[in-house]
């Protein structure tokens, strides 16, 4: 048994077409409360007054046609889930029904389906909003993300698991003189990293890419678009497994004059 109590709006204009529907529904054990309507302006004052959790609606009516039903609907609440109960309809205008936005359709010769039809929708219904949710989650991540990184007076930079540069925030371009442009044309980050210190970074690399728990710490010298050497002090994280991020991300700073300090000692 459904324990939501389901706000289903009806259109129909035989109260004893609407009756089996009703039943129908209760041999499904399906808990809802069932308005009927079966004119435009009755429609319209319906989904006005309260916002029903699926419509069911007859193709042909007296004073109102259901395709027109339809469409109201997906102009007003183009989420809510739409099923045709109607008489015998032909191929070509189920195609036009299904295309103009029905979810279903449901032969009133065979109301056993109605049930698993509305369960079904409103399944798919969950879905669509729990995944319409997570993308709007997902979004709001990255924007805060964004807004961290295009602030942050340190270099932050993502690569992929190869090592190529997918991003880096705009005081590398200060730091080093790269545009992001620049550095995506170079196939690794690597390349830029001075021979001495390849090495060590690399195995350090390795390190991360095995663990998404640690924040490693790297030292190396990478080659600036100026032809000079600068030293970078870089905390690493693995974050493959953050759709947000999907990437390795370095926090760096330049370190080039307290190294040439204690170089001097």
């Amino acid at each position: 048994m459904m324990t939501k109590q389901l706000n289903i709006l009806l259109v129909e204009d035989l109260s004893s077409d609407a009756e089996l529907i009703k039943l129908e529904l209760k041999k499904e054990k399906i808990n809802f409360i069932l308005k009927t309507v079966d004119n435009k302006k009755d429609f319209l004052f319906a989904l006005k007054q309260s916002k029903p959790d699926i419509i069911l609606s007859d193709f042909n009516l007296p004073q109102f046609d259901g395709l027109e039903a339809l469409e109201i609907s997906k102009e007003k609440f183009h989420e809510i889930p739409f099923i045709f109960v109607t008489g015998t309809l032909n191929d070509e205008t189920v195609v036009g029904c299904i295309k103009a936005g029905a979810w279903d359709y449901v032969i009133k010769e065979h109301l056993v389906r109605l049930g698993p039809a509305v369960k079904q929708a409103l399944k798919l219904k969950g879905e669509i909003e729990d995944k319409k949710n997570a993308e709007n989650a997902l979004r709001k991540s990255e924007e805060r993300f964004r807004s961290l990184i295009q602030n942050s007076s340190d270099i932050i930079t993502v690569i992929d698991k190869s090592g190529k540069v997918l991003y880096h925030s705009p005081s590398a371009e200060r730091i080093l003189g790269y545009k992001l442009n620049e550095i995506q044309k170079k196939n690794y980050i690597f390349e830029l990293i001075h021979t001495d210190d390849i090495e060590e970074t690399k195995k350090i690399f390795s390190n991360i890419l095995n663990d998404f728990s640690k924040i490693f710490k790297i030292e190396y010298r990478i080659l600036s678009k100026k032809g000079n050497w600068i030293y970078l002090e870089s905390f690493c994280s693995n974050q493959l497994n953050n759709k947000s991020i999907n990437g390795i991300v370095l926090n760096s700073r330049d370190i080039t004059e307290r190294k040439r300090a204690e170089q001097i000692q």
